[in-house]
C-alpha cells in the first residue's frame, strides 16, 4: 500500500486531493469510516454551508480553544484548508483525517507486531524468560535472566508480572 503523501504546506496542491470517494477512499478505507466522518463534519459545519469556517472550528474547539490562540486555531484551518479557500469542505476533512489516521493505524499495527514477536506464548504479556529469548535470539547472550527482570520490572507499569501491549507502547512512544 503506498504511502499517503504529506499535507500540503502555502496552498500546493496534492494527490491526495484528487482522490474521489469512488477512487482512493472505499478501496483504503471502509465506508462505515466515511460516514462517521461526514456526520462529524456535519456536526462541525453549524451553518450547513458544506464548509467548516474559523468561528466553526473555534466553537468546536470549546474547551481546547480557550487553551489555543487565535494564531494556533488559524494555523489549524491553515492545515485542513488544502484549496486556501479559508474553510475546511467535505472532502478536505475526509482527507485530512484518512491520513492522520491511515498513519497511526500503520504505526499501531507496527507496534503490535513488534509487541507479539516478544510475546512468544501470545498471552497478551511479555515475561522475564520471553523478554531474554528475544534479545538472545536477536543480539545474542548479551542479557541476564536478572537483568530481563530487572528491565521487566521497571516496565510492568500494569502489575502484571510483565510487559502488556499498553506498557509496550508507553515505551516505545516514551510516555509516562
Amino acid at each position: 500500500m503506498p504511502m499517503p503523501q504529506p499535507i500540503p504546506e502555502d496552498g500546493e496542491l496534492s494527490e491526495l486531493q484528487e482522490l474521489t470517494f469512488d477512487e482512493g477512499f472505499n478501496d483504503k478505507w471502509c465506508e462505515e469510516m466515511i460516514g462517521e466522518l461526514e456526520k462529524r463534519f456535519q456536526q462541525l459545519d453549524a451553518d450547513n454551508s458544506g464548509m467548516v469556517d474559523r468561528d466553526e472550528l473555534k466553537s468546536a474547539l470549546q474547551g481546547a480553544a480557550n487553551k489555543m490562540t487565535d494564531e494556533e486555531i488559524q494555523q489549524l484551518l491553515d492545515e485542513f484548508d488544502m484549496d486556501a479557500n479559508g474553510g475546511v469542505d467535505l472532502q478536505e476533512f475526509i482527507t485530512i483525517m484518512h491520513v492522520r489516521y491511515l498513519n497511526q493505524d500503520e504505526a499501531e499495527n507496527d507496534m503490535l507486531d513488534a509487541f507479539r514477536l516478544l510475546d512468544r506464548d501470545g498471552d497478551g504479556v511479555v515475561t522475564s524468560e520471553e523478554l531474554h529469548f528475544a534479545i538472545q535470539d536477536a543480539l545474542g547472550d548479551i542479557l541476564s535472566d536478572q537483568e530481563a527482570q530487572a528491565l521487566i520490572a521497571v516496565a510492568d507499569e500494569s502489575s502484571k508480572g510483565g510487559i502488556t501491549f499498553e506498557d509496550f507502547e508507553k515505551i516505545v512512544n516514551f510516555k509516562e
